[in-house]
């Protein structure tokens, strides 16, 4: 809702949106577009000068002028775009307030962003009604492809305003959620490189077009896979290219690397395919990424696959990559994929980082991320149905008044209805799980120090008596058990919450997670 606002001229300023060319358009709705973006005028002097070009655009009967912005650029100290903004809004020639990928807008006011939280302070608090915490002086759009309670209610919470779910929020349901043509996949691994060559090698072999993204956690492990792949298929004389985006790039690069990407080499196919390696088309059709540097953004739909090479992060991470691939109109499980590779390595590495960079235990932004971990290890280690439906409905619309029955099983399109749990997650036998995690905890020789979750208790498990038949029912009982069955176990545990972790600071830098029984 709002309060009022002229109809002409419009100026509309977006925030989080993806670079693109300036330019003007025609438009049937609204006439005459002029699109602007603001992170690409730096110095004073050309500030300057585009303000004078808003304005004389805008006076315009019937244009309408597009501000696209970092939230960066609006809070850059020296710089004319707030004041500029604030005299809009003032004088009543500013009329919609755009925010785009909110959940990377709430992600990161959370976390470390400080140009997110400032805006509350510098602009959002300015288009509040006194008295009333459902209306603005003009009104404010909320935009993401993926989207939470909690999310909603960090919204609510930043800019200090409230929605009426019924009237202000446009969510889908769960049967309206699908993307079920990519395939979804599960593989307990530490060599998710290996699961994405052999996935991906016959595809680069045969075609010059199809791209595809590996996503990690860190750039750390993108700095140590990137050499490795470029390697790959430089030996393998595949005609693709690659690219890298982390967190540490400009964010005119990351632009760069996104477009450049995104662009398609379909023109140039039958000159990739005849020329020789030194004179060949620059051909990207391999992206490695941080999530979250570049989960959003990349719309292509020459994008045929996407892996996670750990574990993630949270549910939200897992739509927003899912979704990259399958946007042909011709995809379906049998073409596109998602590939989602962890192991409990990979989920303790998570757990440092979070307890190393999250602060307090208490604040917000730990116990959320804290719970959504929790989220995947139950959906993705110990899934009761299928991955697609139950994705639906964990990211559907939480305010419906009356809910919505949950969607019927994908069939073929996940790992869980082809039936490859049985072999990905051992049975355990229940009786040998609760004999061993007592007598470890609680027996006569119990841990003499809490154990670290990936190796001393991995190591005493495997080594206790008999542990191989006492867990998994082998014949070969006097041989130890294998460590990854071990591992798999104690994922299965920690997603059962009959085993739960506690993070131990070892010193001012280092962060050690350790076992505890439920």
């Amino acid at each position: 809702e709002s309060g009022q606002a002229e109809d002409t001229p419009r100026n509309i300023i977006g925030g989080g949106a993806k670079e693109e060319e300036k330019n003007s358009k025609e438009s049937k709705a609204f006439g005459p577009m002029v699109e602007i973006h603001l992170d690409e005028i730096r110095s004073y002097q050309e500030q300057r000068v585009c303000i004078a070009t808003v304005l004389k655009e805008s006076s315009k009967p019937n244009v309408t002028v597009l501000l696209f912005s970092s939230p960066q650029a609006i809070v850059r100290p020296n710089s004319l775009w707030l004041p500029f903004l604030l005299n809009l809004l003032n004088n009543n020639r500013l009329t919609l307030l755009c925010i785009d990928e909110v959940h990377l807008f709430v992600n990161f006011g959370l976390s470390f962003r400080d140009e997110f939280k400032q805006l509350t302070e510098l602009l959002f608090y300015k288009l509040h009604v006194p008295g009333d915490k459902f209306v603005t002086t003009i009104p404010m759009l909320f935009m993401t492809a993926t989207c939470t309670k909690f999310i909603v209610e960090q919204v609510e919470r930043i800019i200090d305003i409230r929605f009426r779910p019924d009237v202000n929020v446009f969510w889908p349901g769960p049967s309206e959620m699908g993307h079920r043509h990519v395939y979804f996949e599960i593989n307990y691994t530490t060599k998710s490189l290996g699961y994405f060559k052999s996935k991906v090698g016959p595809l680069l072999k045969v075609s010059t077009i199809p791209k595809f993204i590996m996503y990690s956690n860190t750039r750390t492990s993108d700095n140590r896979v990137y050499p490795k792949l470029g390697d790959w298929i430089d030996s393998k004389g595949y005609k693709a290219d690659m690219l890298m985006i982390i967190g540490t790039l400009l964010r005119e690069q990351k632009f760069y690397h996104i477009r450049t990407f995104n662009s398609s080499n379909t023109a140039h196919a039958s000159l990739l395919e005849s020329s020789l390696e030194h004179s060949r088309p620059f051909n990207p059709q391999v992206l490695v990424a941080t999530s979250g540097a570049a989960n959003a953004g990349i719309d292509d739909p020459e994008v045929f696959g996407v892996t996670r090479m750990e574990f993630p992060p949270s549910l939200l991470d897992v739509k927003q990559e899912k979704g990259r691939a399958g946007r042909r109109p011709t995809a379906s499980s049998t073409t596109d994929f998602y590939l989602m590779c962890f192991s409990l390595e990979s989920y303790v590495v998570l757990l440092k980082r979070l307890h190393s960079t999250a602060g307090s235990r208490e604040s917000v932004y730990f116990k959320h991320q804290d719970t959504e971990m929790q989220k995947c290890l139950e959906m993705f280690v110990l899934p009761q149905q299928c991955l697609q439906s139950s994705l639906e409905v964990a990211l559907s619309n939480p305010f419906l008044l009356v809910p919505s029955p949950p969607p019927a099983p994908c069939g073929v399109a996940c790992s869980y209805c082809a039936g490859t749990y049985d072999k990905l997650f051992p049975k355990l036998i229940k009786a040998g799980v609760r004999h061993i995690l007592l007598q470890l905890f609680l027996g006569e020789s119990p841990f003499d120090k809490r154990p670290t979750l990936e190796k001393d208790f991995v190591d005493a498990v495997r080594k206790f008596p008999r542990s191989n038949s006492l867990l998994f029912g082998s014949k070969s009982g006097k041989k130890p058990s294998e460590p990854v069955l071990v591992k798999k176990m104690t994922m299965m545990l920690l997603a059962a919450r009959i085993l739960k972790y506690s993070a131990v600071r070892k010193d001012s830098a280092a962060v050690a997670v350790v076992a505890t029984a439920s």
